[in-house]
């Protein structure tokens, strides 16, 4: 069985240290967290022209790690 409090917890400290980049698309948990509006994604381009996803929290996102700690 899959403890998705702790995978969410995981994934949210990612994004929330800035070391969580998309360069495919996203997983089903990424995808249900951008849709819950804990996620967001900001796409930019490297110097080489490459196309780099960057995820980040929005405000909604930092109260739900934070209450994921309790």
């Amino acid at each position: 069985m899959i403890d998705y409090k702790t995978e969410h917890r995981c994934l949210l400290c990612e994004v929330a240290a800035g070391r969580q980049y998309l360069y495919t698309r996203p997983g089903r948990t990424v995808q249900a967290l951008i849709l819950a509006g804990f996620l967001a994604t900001h796409t930019h381009y490297d110097s080489a022209g490459q196309a780099q996803t960057l995820l980040q929290l929005t405000p909604a996102g930092h109260r739900y790690l934070g209450g994921l700690w309790y």
